[in-house]
């Protein structure tokens, strides 16, 4: 989540989780908070719990707060964070949905960032890393991904810090590359939970799946 409750004075994303140790209704689902700490001043982590009949769905958002208008004077709280999901994402093998307030800008720029994080790591040169395709992969897919210059020098402020602290992997023998290419390819499920981002307008409910592909 990549925005305030409230933003100028006025709603930008409505409140969809309850205090700490309580629960309330939505719709059918009975949303419970069981945890929630304060990493930083813009960064808050909880966990939900949300139940429908005996069905639990057991949610992690991390919450950051750094960035209402123009740009974040750096980069590194949003690269953490970034470490962060990873970290537990693949360690459970599952999805990432991504939200400012209309699913678009902040959105866009974060999920770019993440994009060319992911390229970075697979072995391409930084001249191959074009913010500039990336972002328009992203408006191809959703309009409107990346809305403003600030948001477009933010996520170059971003490659550029990634490019000089992210470990250089060690080369993939060709053999193991082509059987990780067989077993993950895009297309598969696996493949899509592993490139791909879900996009939401707070203000509509509109979903997006966003996909990744090579630029």
């Amino acid at each position: 989540m990549a925005c305030h409750v409230i933003e100028l004075e006025k709603p930008a994303c409505e409140r969809y989780w309850p205090q700490v140790e309580q629960s309330f209704q939505i719709g059918a689902l009975t949303i419970t908070t069981t945890h929630e700490e304060k990493f930083s001043n813009d960064l808050v982590i909880r966990d939900f719990v949300a139940e429908y009949k005996e069905d639990k769905q057991y949610v992690r958002q991390y919450h950051y707060l750094g960035w209402q208008h123009g740009k974040p004077d750096s980069p590194d709280l949003v690269i953490k964070i970034w470490e962060m999901i990873d970290s537990y994402r693949y360690a459970k093998d599952i999805p990432v949905v991504v939200h400012c307030s209309t699913g678009c800008g902040r959105t866009g720029a974060i999920i770019s960032i993440d994009i060319a994080k992911k390229m970075l790591l697979s072995r391409k040169k930084i001249p191959d890393v074009s913010v500039y395709r990336i972002v328009d992969n992203l408006n191809q897919q959703r309009p409107s991904m990346v809305q403003s210059k600030d948001q477009y020098v933010f996520i170059y402020m971003a490659v550029a810090e990634l490019a000089h602290t992210l470990p250089v992997p060690p080369p993939i023998p060709p053999k193991l590359r082509a059987a990780k290419l067989t077993s993950t390819g895009k297309g598969t499920d696996a493949g899509m939970k592993n490139n791909g981002w879900v996009c939401k307008n707070m203000i509509t409910g509109v979903v997006c799946y966003i996909t990744m592909s090579s630029p």
